[in-house]
């Protein structure tokens, strides 16, 4: 090998290196941004008051506006704040560990947002709360016609607006109608 073409043809190795290190750099970099996009649309929802709208599937509204499909906004209901929904559902985080799921053609009034004593109203049509664990020193209340209903224990609970009932599947609920106060279970 002359000593020219030795070199010419050391330098096209050294280039085409270059330039497989760059193609590799670049997948590895797309594979690392692709990964962060999917946790962090994963990342779980966290609020420092009750009533934080999850998920919104179909016509859902807060108050008069439409709640949009979003996978990184996640509206906050006020105090006496409305949710209602049409053809649609809607999931709402109330407490750490209890969801409520508003079904089609439902609504309901978020009375308190407080974390420690969260109460809402049944309006119209039906909701199901799963509540996975209750903290020490929290309060969830669902007012619901003549009732008053406190979930007390991790469960499973429907709730029906007209005529107005609940069913427990898991789970121990406090209902209160006047001064008559029982308890339910599954």
């Amino acid at each position: 090998c002359k000593p020219l073409t030795c070199r010419a043809k050391a330098l096209k190795l050294k280039l085409s290196e270059v330039i497989m290190l760059s193609f590799r750099s670049l997948a590895l970099s797309a594979g690392i941004a692709a990964l962060c996009a999917i946790s962090a649309s994963a990342q779980p929802v966290i609020s420092a008051k009750a009533g934080t709208i999850a998920k919104a599937e179909g016509m859902v509204y807060l108050g008069d506006q439409v709640v949009e499909e979003s996978l990184t906004r996640f509206p906050d209901i006020k105090e006496n704040g409305v949710v209602r929904t049409e053809v649609g559902r809607a999931e709402v985080l109330l407490t750490p560990g209890i969801v409520l799921h508003l079904g089609e053609n439902s609504s309901f009034r978020l009375i308190t947002n407080r974390l420690i004593d969260t109460r809402l109203e049944l309006l119209t049509g039906s909701a199901v709360v799963d509540v996975e664990e209750i903290a020490k020193d929290t309060s969830v209340t669902l007012v619901c016609k003549d009732g008053t209903i406190a979930m007390s224990k991790a469960g499973h609970y429907r709730f029906d607006a007209e005529p107005a009932r609940i069913k427990v599947f898991a789970g121990i609920a406090d209902v209160q109608l006047g001064v008559q106060h029982m308890e339910v279970t599954a």
